[in-house]
């Protein structure tokens, strides 16, 4: 039997290599946007890179599914946090697009198997449900913290290059908190003959689910990231500085560490479907407010 005091860590641990896994998504705009600056790199690149990003996190999460009984899921919650830092570093040394979009390709390759892992992690303990809500806090309230100091102790006195080493070493600390995750925890869950047999019936059902989870995740992401990743352009292109832009970033990010542990302390007392069509209205309102705003409306025009 695990501890209160075991778990908490197991949860800590996943919280922190999920958000090291998804830094260049919660932290895009700072980090694409930071780059334009410094290699004066257009939207249209920004949007490249990120989709390269995306389709080789997407398409390593999907490699997980099939090769997780044949892989170390220490080594790769490790290895692949701290890889993926090293390429988001080799970025600051060219400004060719073409090599640009490769490394994020890279990037995602590297990331998305430390996101995909640490959630069966979690759904092996007894509340794997407020577990997986105290995860979500933690993915975003680490980026949330430095997407309001980086820009203003990191980007403003060394830019691309200085984010990119702030990240890493990031990363690298992060990266050890997996040795907070158990053996037993961080391994594909074996099946006895009888319980393959017991639920064959349902196998298929469990396929098309599994797949079907998949890729919507995918589209969800694919959808986020699409207005997400423009957000410190738009800002910038409205004259806001660094630190403001800062801090409306972080304010993002902290609107979604709250729902998180909201979600944390509900888990399923309402249910599996209220809460996601809630939060669901709730972003199509948000972005169609967003998109009637004057300030919006001029950013769409330059």
């Amino acid at each position: 039997m695990m501890g209160n005091r075991n778990i908490l860590w197991i949860v800590i641990a996943a919280g922190c290599l999920s958000a090291a896994s998804s830094l260049p998504f919660n932290m895009g705009p700072l980090i694409f946007g930071s780059a334009a600056d410094s290699f004066g790199f257009t939207p249209e690149h920004i949007g490249y890179f990120s989709s390269s990003f995306l389709f080789g996190f997407s398409l390593s999460i999907i490699g997980v599914y099939l090769w997780q009984h044949y892989i170390s899921w220490h080594l790769i919650m490790v290895a692949g946090t701290v890889v993926g830092g090293l390429l988001m570093l080799l970025t600051a040394f060219t400004s060719a697009p073409l090599l640009w979009g490769l490394l994020w390709l890279l990037v995602g390759f590297c990331f998305g198997p430390v996101y995909a892992i640490v959630v069966p992690v979690l759904a092996k303990l007894p509340n794997a449900t407020r577990a997986f809500g105290f995860k979500l806090a933690l993915e975003t309230g680490i980026p949330a913290l430095m997407l309001l100091l980086f820009p203003i102790l990191v980007v403003k006195y060394w830019g691309f290059l200085g984010l990119a080493i702030a990240s890493l070493a990031t990363l690298i600390l992060i990266a050890a908190t997996a040795c907070w995750i158990p053996r037993d925890l961080a391994s594909p869950t074996p099946h006895s003959m009888a319980e393959q047999g017991s639920t064959q019936s349902s196998s298929l059902r469990l396929k098309y689910l599994t797949w079907l989870g998949i890729f919507t995740v995918c589209i969800y992401f694919g959808g986020q990231i699409s207005v997400w990743i423009f957000v410190e352009r738009s800002a910038r292109s409205l004259n806001y500085g660094p630190e403001a832009v800062g801090v409306l970033l972080a304010l993002g990010k902290s609107g979604s560490m709250v729902g998180a542990l909201v979600a944390a302390a509900l888990a399923t007392r309402i249910g599996r479907w209220k809460p996601h069509a809630l939060s669901f209205s709730l972003m199509v309102v948000s972005q169609l407010l967003l998109i009637t705003h004057p300030s919006y409306q001029y950013v769409m025009t330059l």
